[in-house]
């Protein structure tokens, strides 16, 4: 088994309470064991927690969905198949300090016991460091999972759909217009507005009308990111 330290520089944090990151990794099949006070099961409350409220603020950060398909988004990230990958990517399972029946049974690569300690370990970098240590921690670790669960239907939605979706609660009116089209007939290049309640939000450029729709779209939602910060 490596050092702790070497599993710190996976994790990419520093712990200032190693024994924070010791705990993390103790399995309830060891604890009382004479060594071990407690198992990790405390920090696994607190980590999926962590995790969720992360995943959830990065999501609407990077997302312009509506509250059910940001949910299944998430759902798709912090369960127990994709944290039990993540904790695979930085091999977890070889830190966790479990029983010999345990281990022997394959526990170092059980999805469980994986997704548990690394629900732990993330419990953990909160505890130590805060929610502005541990969320970009999260985010990182949990990349690979992020992006495949991006590319699911639900978040491959047309940008229109998307535009629509904000602003269907609201009220708002949308419309798309035709500006111009410039260049050469056999190549022509189309400029649409998308206008909420009559005001321009977004202008967009495309070799067809409905590609220029489509970005002008785009435009819109970019600047309702930038609005959010």
């Amino acid at each position: 088994m490596e050092s702790l330290s070497a599993l710190e520089k996976k994790i990419g944090y520093v712990f200032k309470n190693k024994r924070l990151l010791s705990q993390a990794l103790v399995h309830p099949s060891i604890a009382g064991d004479g060594r071990h006070e407690s198992n990790n099961q405390r920090l696994e409350y607190l980590g999926d927690a962590v995790i969720e409220l992360a995943v959830s603020q990065h999501l609407y950060k990077s997302l312009t969905l509506q509250e059910g398909a940001l949910s299944r988004l998430r759902a798709g990230i912090v369960s127990e198949a994709p944290l039990a990958q993540a904790a695979r990517s930085i091999g977890l399972g070889q830190y966790i300090d479990m029983s010999g029946g345990e281990r022997r049974s394959g526990g170092e690569d059980k999805p469980g016991i994986l997704s548990d300690a690394f629900e732990a370990v993330c419990g953990a970098v909160f505890v130590d460091g805060g929610f502005e240590k541990a969320a970009p921690i999260i985010i990182a670790l949990l990349r690979a999972q992020i992006i495949e669960a991006e590319q699911l239907p639900d978040a491959a939605i047309d940008y229109k759909t998307r535009l629509q979706e904000y602003y269907q609660a609201q009220g708002r009116i949308i419309k798309y217009e035709l500006e111009k089209v410039e260049g050469p007939s056999h190549m022509p290049s189309f400029v649409s507005v998308v206008r909420i309640n009559g005001s321009i939000k977004g202008r967009g450029m495309g070799s067809s009308k409905k590609e220029s729709e489509q970005n002008a779209a785009r435009s819109a939602l970019e600047r309702i990111e930038k609005s959010r910060g």
